[in-house]
């Protein structure tokens, strides 16, 4: 019994982290099954994954998901770390398919810990990571499925890791580090085009100031073996279609930045995003038009730089100088990256990289205030800030969940904007309730169900009508095609709009409402063809004018009306794995 109360009296922090790690997925995990977010990147996903977890593992594909406005893919992993969890839990259901990102979401926290010891005493580092933990940013980005997800946890063991190689001991340990180096970038870089990019620059940056030299040239063979079998799927994709994705990869590179914008536009625009998001993830506020935030972001970088020096100065070891050396090349390529991308990266995932920096940042503050002479008021300090913080975040998390439980934006103290696109409060469970009212529809009239709604549901709707209602008939309203003797026709509408029509404007002479009802914030109709005469007007404006966004498309046809479009290269059908295996042939 000795024993045991010695041992958690010297390694009491990690009672802690078990607690903060089991709160934390508490928190993410509430009622992830009603309120998952799942949009249209989603269900195309999802579509794979199911057709793999039905067809066997021929069905996966060797390219991940697009880079956001390119036909340039990323990397297969995300798909399979999809996979694995269906097979393992034996369900293709949506939630299912979000908890490889919620179990990284989680691994995240003992993982920044371990960083924050390489330079931070215990009570610090295990301040700090309560805070982060808490994040309601980095909360909402763990409770759904979408391939930057999972980013924190393989950006940041590849930074630590990088790291480790450049200070390890011994050639078999650093040997060991830049394995495990390699294998975390090969899967970071799958994830995020944007970390595909950064990381070898960071990690080259720091690795000439700190050159790993002890390594021996078995490691590094080993370490581009390890690189080339996690790349091997999109190798083989190259083969099979002519290297369609390096020349979208080229691309994608020359055709960024053509639109002039001047230096201090750049400037301005990154300084304000990074006060942003550097103080949405630390206190789930910020405001890019808010001068205050810019101003506590400058204070911040300035009391770092002056602690970084003071440190610098003061400690003689060589893995103390090497963590201050990570972490302004780290800082210093993102603030130079993020002012080339300034115009493009105002969305919350492309923060997710460095999300850390902020946390580091306040470390900084609390080592400063561990310093001062008159301990009790630094600890007090310390304890209040801490609070502050991870009360702050947890209102935030709290105000959203509550939101989306009783489907109203609850217009409470200190109201956040939702940062996802959820601000219509629609989760899985009203889109289930909507699949239910269809089918019940389409059973009563014994026909197939024939369904709209705004764009970003088409997709998951398809989808969820197929994982839960295998049996039912569905498709996409076809208005030239279809008849009120094949149809049961529906709509929805989301997110309080009530006020809209059920079907689009040049296509609504067609209809007429046979039923309409309001669930919270989605209105449903049941509606019917009326029998019009005038059949040339009708079939004139189906032949001249069809949106894309109210019917299906085959992939060849996404790509033809996405290349008229947007002036991108052609891209090829994917490659899978059946192709490898010889079971089916390439028709690329």
């Amino acid at each position: 019994m000795k024993k045991i109360q010695v041992y958690w009296k010297k390694n009491w922090y990690i009672g802690i982290l078990i607690l903060a790690m089991l709160i934390s997925l508490g928190i993410r995990a509430w009622n992830i099954e009603d309120t998952l977010y799942f949009r249209m990147d989603q269900a195309r996903d999802a579509q794979l994954i199911k057709a793999a977890f039905d067809g066997g593992i021929g069905e996966l594909p060797l390219l991940g998901p697009r880079a956001a406005g390119s036909f340039l893919r990323l990397g297969p992993v995300f798909y399979y770390s999809q996979f694995i969890s269906a097979e393992i839990f034996n369900s293709v259901e949506p939630y299912v398919l979000a908890f490889p990102d919620l179990l990284f979401s989680i691994l995240t926290i003992p993982l920044f810990y371990y960083f924050l010891r390489s330079f931070f005493s215990k009570k610090v580092s295990i301040g700090v990571t309560l805070v982060f933990a808490s994040s309601f940013l980095l909360t909402q980005y763990a409770r759904f499925a979408w391939n930057p997800n999972s980013i924190p946890f393989w950006f940041l063991l590849t930074i630590i890791s990088g790291y480790k190689t450049a200070i390890g001991k011994g050639s078999k340990e650093a040997g060991k580090w830049l394995i495990l180096t390699v294998t975390a970038y090969s899967i970071a870089s799958q994830l995020h085009f944007t970390a595909f990019l950064s990381l070898p620059v960071v990690i080259g940056i720091f690795w000439l100031f700190n050159w790993p030299k002890k390594i021996k040239f078995r490691f590094w063979a080993l370490a581009l073996g390890v690189l080339l079998f996690f790349y091997s799927p999109m190798l083989i994709s190259e083969f099979f279609t002519d290297f369609d994705n390096s020349h979208q990869f080229l691309y994608a590179l020359s055709s960024k930045g053509s639109d002039p914008i001047s230096l201090s536009t750049q400037l301005e625009r990154s300084l304000r995003l990074h006060a942003k998001y550097y103080s949405l993830v630390l206190t789930s506020y910020g405001n890019i038009k808010a001068n205050e935030f810019i101003g506590a972001f400058l204070f911040m970088i300035f009391f770092s730089i002056w602690r970084f020096r003071v440190s610098w100065t003061k400690e003689k070891w060589k893995t103390k100088k090497s963590f201050i050396l990570m972490i302004i090349c780290w800082f210093s390529v993102f603030v130079v990256l993020y002012s080339k991308l300034a115009m493009d990266i105002s969305k919350p995932r492309f923060w997710l990289l460095i999300a850390f920096l902020p946390f580091v940042f306040l470390a900084l503050v609390l080592q400063w205030l561990e310093s001062f002479k008159h301990k009790k008021t630094a600890k007090t300090v310390t304890v209040v800030l801490i609070g502050i913080l991870i009360s702050f975040n947890l209102y935030a998390v709290g105000y959203w969940y509550y939101s989306l439980e009783v489907q109203k934006i609850h217009q409470g103290f200190y109201v956040r904007d939702l940062q996802l696109k959820q601000t219509d409060l629609i989760g899985t469970k009203q889109m289930k309730l909507t699949a239910a009212k269809w089918t019940a529809i389409a059973e009563k009239n014994n026909k197939q169900i024939c369904y709209t709604s705004e764009k970003e549901y088409l997709s998951p709707y398809e989808y969820i009508l197929d994982v839960y209602y295998p049996g039912q008939a569905t498709k996409r309203i076809k208005f030239s095609t279809d008849t009120n003797e094949s149809c049961s026709f529906v709509s929805v509408r989301h997110g309080g709009t009530e006020g809209k029509n059920p079907i689009r404007k040049d296509h609504a002479e067609e209809f007429e409402i046979v039923s309409k009802k309001l669930y919270n914030r989605m209105v449903i109709w049941e509606l019917e063809k009326k029998d019009i005469l005038k059949e040339e007007k009708i079939m004139d404006k189906v032949t001249e004018k069809i949106e894309i966004e109210n019917f299906e498309l085959t992939e060849q046809e996404e790509v033809e009306e996405e290349n008229e479009k947007i002036k991108k290269l052609p891209r090829k059908p994917r490659v899978f794995w059946k192709h490898v295996f010889g079971t089916e042939k390439y028709e690329g």
